[in-house]
């Protein structure tokens, strides 16, 4: 298990992401590994997700939804269990963020604005011709 406390300065929807790879697997060592591993995205001890890697994964993003209200938070990542018969199993994960979920009314005046910079562009290139 790994955990990193955070903090958010309101309540709503956030997005938890992140970036997941296996490792290399090798059965030719003492103690052979890989990186078959499932492990469960929390905040809160309330889990967020649970996710699996596979030997040899690229780095994928992975994106969680979270309600959470105004304060400290605790994001951890947890193993949960491996699906191989090699015994140790490792998940790399980087690049963690929590982010707010953009409110639907916000992306529709961002939308908005983009088109009304579209229509004016236009505009301006009709009057110089």
């Amino acid at each position: 298990t790994m955990f990193q406390d955070f903090t958010v300065p309101g309540d709503g929807m956030y997005f938890v992401t992140f970036m997941v790879a296996g490792r290399y697997l090798n059965q030719f060592v003492g103690t052979p590994f890989g990186g078959v591993l499932t492990f469960d995205v929390s905040v809160d001890s309330n889990v967020a997700g649970t996710y699996t890697t596979t030997d040899l994964m690229p780095y994928t993003d992975k994106v969680a939804q979270v309600a959470l209200t105004a304060g400290s938070h605790r994001l951890s990542f947890h193993a949960t269990g491996t699906t191989a018969a090699v015994p140790d199993q490792t998940a790399f994960i980087d690049k963690v963020s929590v982010t707010p979920v953009p409110e639907p009314n916000s992306m529709l005046a961002i939308g908005a604005a983009l088109g009304g910079l579209g229509i004016a562009r236009q505009w301006l290139r009709r009057k110089q011709s």
